[in-house]
Parts: structure tokens; C-alpha cells; sequence
């Protein structure tokens, strides 16, 4: 398998096939195109946050293991590398894990798990005591963070929410101190409406003020969120000045509300993985085609240093190598991955 990454590349995060300590000493430069970061024989999608990316080899000899690159020690990430795939980390430094039940069956959907909070991941290490605990049933399968907040995906393919109030739109759903509060998880109704049991949803990613969710079988995104403070200020001087070059920064995509809506990619192709930065995304088409849109001033789209932003999906010209296909995307704050496997 081939790890392709481009982006912000400030602490060599994104260098997990360095081989010397000269190449440690080099000052480090942003990537603008997507380049081969890494090869082995199984590869996990990587985990990336702003200052490390963790690449984790899944086969047995030679690439078994796990790499991890960036601002980062290695030791401390080795012995909590099943913890950082099971959780994630919002810009307030809240973390958010999934606790898996030993004597529970994972296939068994009715089966709960908890979810942990943390104040942050220095208090984890320090040993100190969650700030909360949620029992989740059906039981969540996989957790991602936007910026104020913690999207979670369920067993049986729906999705909830929880995180600050003041951003209810990023929730994706109306909050009510007694009866809906939004720091505890609540199910988001009109994306759980759009789901269904033929159709559940299979993927939640998230970043900055964006959240998004892929179907199964339908491989539609839907996305909620709103924009930063920040980038709403910008739009409003834009407008006032006549400047339409510098709006709506701040996110990836052009309209943003607290409704999950169809976001249509290409015409309307069918996407099989889909990722969010903190003001980007990245998505894999049916027919093996990369597209991204958002911000790309560190690189992040793979579009090359010319490209500040685009606004709407746009194909990358990527080309996998003879005899492999690309099987996924991921996403860090400010960097894309794409990872291919033989064909």
C-alpha cells in the first residue's frame, strides 16, 4: 500500500518515511502537491492532528508497527495508539474516547459502550479523572471533533451530537437546558430522518465548523456547521468593499446551516469516503477520482502554491500508480491523505 499526504508540513509531520537524521535537520516545507509519504504492505488510515501524523502498519515482519511523525514522542504515542484511533480531540483541547465493554459482543448492535470526556489529553496522561461519562446505546463506533463540539456515529448507523450551545447550528440540533442539553449527546432528527435501514450512515467526520456524514448505500454527504466567527466578520468587510476574493473563509464550504444538507459533488457523484479539516475536505468518488474543496494556503488541497481556495469540489489531478486504486481519504487539520492499495 502507498500513504500520499500534502499540507502543512511545519514540524515534519507529514515525513513518516524519513530515514536519516539530516533529513530531521532540514528545515521543513509545506507540501503543495500530494507525495508518497509512505509504503508497506497494510496500512492504516492515518491518524493526523495538527502537530503529529501516526501511520500505523498493519502487517506482520517488516512493516508491522507503528510511525509517527511530528511534535510528538514516540514512546508516549506507542503506548496509546489503539486510544488515539478510538477518540478525538476538539480546538478546545476536550477529548472525547470510545470505551469498548470487554464482555460485550461488537457485532451484537443493542450492545452499549461508554463514551469518556476529558478536560484534555495532558490530563489523560496525568491520570485524572474524566469530566464525563456517557453510556451509549446503541453503542458508538466512531467519534470525531469540530471545534466546539463531538460528533458520534451508532451501531445501528445514526448519528448525535453534543458540545457548546452557542454553536447549536455545528450540532446539528435544536438544545434545551432541561430537555435536550447540549452537553449531553442528542440524536440529530433530520439527518437520522434522511437515514434509514437500508441507507444508515457509515462515516461522520468533522473540523473547524463543519460536520459531515456519508451513506451507505445512497454514498451521498450531507454537512451542517457554521461559520467561524472569524470568517463571518471577513464576509461581512468583503461585501461592504466590494472584494468577493477574501469571502467566506473560515470553512470549507459556501453554505453552512444547522440542517444537514446534500452536498452534491461533480454533478451528483457517488462518494465512497469523504474527510473535513479544520477549512477544507477531501472526497473519493465511485469511479476512483479525488475532489476537495476549501482553503489551501498551506497545501492542503494538492492543487499546487497557486491555489488559495476553491469554493466549489474540485477533481486533483492525481494519478495512483499502474495496478493500484485508491481505497480511502483522510484528513488533518491542515493536511489531505490518500491511501492506495494493489489493485
Amino acid at each position: 500500500m502507498d500513504l500520499y499526504a500534502t499540507g502543512f508540513n511545519a514540524w515534519h509531520q507529514l515525513c513518516l518515511n524519513r530515514q536519516s537524521s539530516k533529513e530531521e535537520e532540514e528545515e521543513p516545507h509545506d507540501l503543495y502537491r500530494f507525495a508518497k509519504v509512505l509504503s508497506a504492505a497494510t496500512i492504516k488510515r492515518p491518524v493526523s492532528r495538527l502537530t503529529y501524523t501516526i501511520g500505523l502498519l498493519l502487517a506482520v515482519h517488516r512493516d508491522g508497527g507503528l510511525l509517527v511523525a511530528g511534535l510528538v514522542s514516540p514512546e508516549t504515542v506507542d503506548t496509546e495508539a489503539e486510544f488515539l484511533y478510538t477518540s478525538a480531540e476538539a480546538a478546545s483541547g476536550k477529548l472525547l474516547a470510545i470505551v469498548h465493554d470487554k464482555d460485550g459482543d461488537d457485532n451484537d448492535a443493542n450492545n452499549s459502550n461508554k463514551l469518556v470526556q476529558y478536560s484534555s489529553l495532558t490530563s489523560r496522561r496525568a491520570g485524572a479523572e474524566p469530566e464525563s461519562i456517557f453510556d451509549c446505546r446503541p453503542r458508538a463506533t466512531q467519534v470525531a471533533a469540530f471545534n466546539t463540539g463531538f460528533v458520534i456515529l451508532h451501531s445501528d448507523g445514526s448519528v448525535s451530537t453534543f458540545g457548546d450551545s452557542r454553536f447549536e447550528a455545528c450540532l446539528g440540533r435544536d438544545t434545551d437546558p432541561l430537555d435536550r442539553p447540549s452537553d449531553q449527546p442528542g440524536p440529530v432528527p433530520d439527518l437520522n430522518d434522511i437515514a434509514s435501514a437500508d441507507d444508515p450512515i457509515k462515516l461522520v467526520t468533522a473540523g473547524g465548523t463543519a460536520v459531515a456524514a456519508l451513506t451507505s448505500n445512497s454514498c451521498s454527504v450531507y454537512v451542517w456547521g457554521c461559520p467561524s466567527p472569524a470568517a463571518a466578520a471577513r464576509t461581512s468587510a468583503s461585501a461592504s468593499s466590494g472584494n468577493s476574493q477574501h469571502r467566506r473563509r473560515g470553512h470549507a464550504f459556501p453554505e453552512l446551516s444547522g440542517v444537514p444538507n446534500y452536498t452534491e459533488v461533480d454533478g451528483g457523484k457517488d462518494v465512497v469516503d469523504v474527510a473535513l479539516g479544520d477549512a477544507h475536505a477531501i472526497a473519493l468518488t465511485t469511479d476512483g477520482l479525488i475532489y476537495v474543496c476549501g482553503e489551501n494556503r498551506n497545501g492542503q488541497l494538492g492543487l499546487g502554491r497557486e491555489v488559495e481556495r476553491v469554493e466549489t469540489w474540485t477533481n486533483v489531478p492525481f494519478l495512483v500508480a499502474d495496478g493500484y486504486k485508491i481505497v480511502c481519504v483522510a484528513a488533518g487539520p491542515r493536511a489531505s491523505f490518500i491511501l492506495a492499495a494493489k489493485a
